[in-house]
């Protein structure tokens, strides 16, 4: 029994009391059933007796032991069935020698058994059960010694007593054998009686104490997973639904108490090019520094929640007006901007915080939340590193916002929108034979709206990918149109596809559609993306690459404003680099090598190279002398509606119909889109 030690303390001690009571028990039951009538046979010498008793020593503490390995191990391993096996087949060879004696006629047999059984027990020494090493898991609370199992052990003294006494009583044998057998059965009934109830007692005591233990396990771990499911595992700060139930628990004390409760959303800046620059260890490890200095800045009655990613969030419980409010969002501001170190190295971060407050506790928990992250919205669009208060003025542009938007969801189920087309000219063979597609929306109440207005409010919205469907759609139907009326494939179109609806599983799904509706050939369609767009967007390059194996050309704009180097356009989906305009229009020393340098990067990576924002000639000049291919600007037209370019579209791109048109009501600012 000894072996089992290695399993712990606590495990051992139930499985000795179990194999002692398995012991006791099948030492009562061979006295009864063997040794007594062994005792009285008058064919066994004392020879015999003492050679048979000491195999059913051995049997016993064989058993004993084999319970005790049973007991922590499993059933459906090789191991203990093996030796379950060999219990077995030893026992059946001692009992059998035990009753014929050295007379056995089976005595080879019986030989040639107890070295299976050996073979036996070696194969399941060698096949060890793989969780028998697992000392730290609590053992069933009864083990192998179940109640019933229990009870027949406790009643099985009482059974083999009555039996003796029942048992019908013949002529002693010579010499009083018999009486002396049955006299000494008694005894050990007694005996092993009190040695079975004390060995049960023990086992029921461990039984209650490892069921004790159980429970008090089981509260630990329903305590660790209630945990868990209320806060973060990186940060240990609480998580987004916690935080959420607590600002609302928040919110009712301030309507009792007729008080106020307010709330901060932190957005950090900067954590993106952590991650990028020193890997998301790094990351990590700079978010658990600033959760604790988060939690350094509050006062121990409000809550720090992380709601995911960068953000986190402050419950005010006791804060006492805006201005109290407002100090603490500056000092959180002040803290996270300090330096810091990640993984050993120095990283810079900071934070953009949005602060909204409910002087009654009156507001609904998710909407002052979303207050809160508007105004850190604000916070980043003015710039990074502030801290905006949610007041009246960002009420009225919510409101604002939540009517243009409701608007522009009308106005695209109602087909109020147009497409304007650009055109973009091949500066070698002097053709404008592509445009590109910008779209435009004449509201019913307040005019003509320039893209800056409404396009950004699509993308902070699910309406981006309507919107962009609508775009498409519209667009290749009248690259369609153009080419029936040409009688050829018709010009180049450039669409501008949002980062949202790029990165939406349905972008290439849309594209293809789109093609398919209009029988456009994939070739006379270009999609454009923005650099920084697809960088930051992991799904956008796998999307963007599917979209140009439908034959689609792929546009990469804006380049030059954005973090993409000549090796991460290597990767990138790109048959044209659209070079920015603030690139072709910088009069800046050093303006001309920059822009020669933007387009070698083009061409280094094998795409056509378009200078977008061409105004004046000596633009033309600057892009022409850095080697472009393309250009488009106010130089040649503005965008303008499909029926004002049929000329241009019908003579295949003549830039001599182009120079300044419709340039003189123009309106700036427009964004620019993509053609090859």
């Amino acid at each position: 029994m000894l072996l089992t030690r290695d399993a712990g303390e606590r495990h051992w001690r139930p499985r000795v009391l179990e194999g002692g009571i398995a012991a006791v028990a099948l030492a009562l039951l061979c006295c009864a059933a063997v040794v007594g009538p062994a005792l009285d046979s008058q064919h066994r010498v004392a020879a015999d007796h003492a050679l048979g008793v000491s195999y059913l020593i051995g049997d016993v503490v064989l058993v004993s032991q084999a319970v005790v390995l049973l007991s922590a191990t499993r059933w459906r391993s090789a191991g203990p069935r093996l030796g379950a096996a060999a219990v077995v087949v030893v026992l059946a060879c001692d009992a059998t020698w035990l009753l014929w004696g050295n007379h056995n006629p089976y005595a080879s047999v019986l030989a040639a058994g107890t070295l299976v059984g050996n073979l036996l027990w070696a194969s399941a020494a060698l096949h060890p059960d793989p969780d028998q090493g697992d000392a730290e898991a609590e053992p069933v609370a009864m083990g192998l010694s179940s109640g019933v199992v229990l009870t027949a052990a406790m009643g099985l003294p009482s059974a083999v007593l009555a039996l003796l006494l029942l048992r019908p009583r013949t002529e002693p044998a010579p010499g009083g054998g018999q009486g002396w057998a049955s006299s000494w059965l008694v005894w050990a009934v007694v005996v092993a009686g009190a040695l079975l109830a004390v060995l049960v007692v023990a086992r029921t005591a461990e039984a209650v104490r490892a069921a004790g233990r159980s429970v008090q396990a089981l509260e630990g771990l329903t305590r660790t997973l209630e945990r868990q499911a209320a806060h973060d595992p990186l940060t240990g700060l609480a998580n987004r639904a916690t935080s959420r139930a607590r600002l609302g628990t928040a919110l009712r004390a301030a309507r009792r108490e007729h008080r106020g409760a307010g709330v901060l959303f932190v957005d950090l800046d900067g954590f993106k090019r952590v991650n990028d620059t020193h890997g998301h260890r790094a990351g990590d490890e700079v978010l658990r520094t600033v959760a604790g200095r988060i939690a350094s800045c509050v006062r121990s009655t409000d809550v720090v929640g992380r709601l995911g990613g960068d953000e986190f969030v402050v419950v005010l419980t006791s804060a006492q007006g805006e201005d109290d409010v407002m100090a603490l969002a500056r000092r959180l501001v002040q803290h996270l901007s300090a330096p810091m170190t990640a993984d050993g190295r120095a990283v810079a971060v900071g934070a953009s915080v949005g602060a909204a407050w409910s002087p009654d506790g009156q507001a609904d928990a998710d909407a002052l939340l979303h207050e809160a992250d508007t105004a850190a919205y604000r916070a980043k669009a003015a710039g990074r590193g502030q801290a905006v208060l949610f007041g009246e003025e960002l009420r009225r542009e919510v409101a604002e916002r939540a009517a243009l938007e409701a608007d522009l969801r009308a106005a695209l189920a109602a087909d109020q929108l147009q497409l304007h087309y650009q055109p973009v000219v091949d500066l070698a063979r002097g053709a404008a034979d592509g445009l590109e597609a910008l779209v435009r929306w004449d509201h019913p109440q307040r005019g003509p709206l320039v893209p800056d207005v409404f396009v950004p409010l699509a993308e902070r919205s699910d309406l981006v990918c309507d919107l962009g469907r609508w775009v498409l759609r519209t667009a290749v139907a009248q690259q369609a149109a153009w080419a029936r009326a040409r009688g050829d494939d018709g010009p180049i179109i450039g669409v501008n596809l949002a980062p949202r609806h790029l990165a939406s599983p349905s972008s290439v799904e849309d594209v293809a559609a789109a093609l398919a509706a209009a029988g456009v050939p994939p070739g006379r369609l270009v999609v454009e993306v923005t650099e920084t767009d697809v960088v930051e967007q992991g799904p956008s390059v796998e999307h963007l690459q599917a979209i140009r194996d439908l034959g689609v050309q792929v546009a990469i704009d804006d380049f030059g404003t954005g973090y993409t180097s000549v090796g991460q356009l290597k990767r990138l989906p790109c048959d044209v680099l659209k070079i920015d305009r603030s690139l072709v229009v910088s009069s800046e020393p050093g303006a001309a090598e920059l822009l020669a340098l933007a387009v070698r990067a083009g061409h280094a990576v094998g795409a056509l190279v378009t200078a977008e924002g061409v105004e004046t000639s000596e633009h033309e000049a600057a892009v022409r002398a850095a080697g472009a291919d393309l250009a488009q600007g106010w130089l040649w037209s503005r965008a303008l509606p499909a029926d004002q370019l049929d000329e241009l579209v019908l003579a295949r791109g003549d830039a001599s119909l182009l120079r300044g048109a419709g340039v003189a009501d123009a309106t700036p600012g427009a964004p620019s889109a993509t053609l090859h």
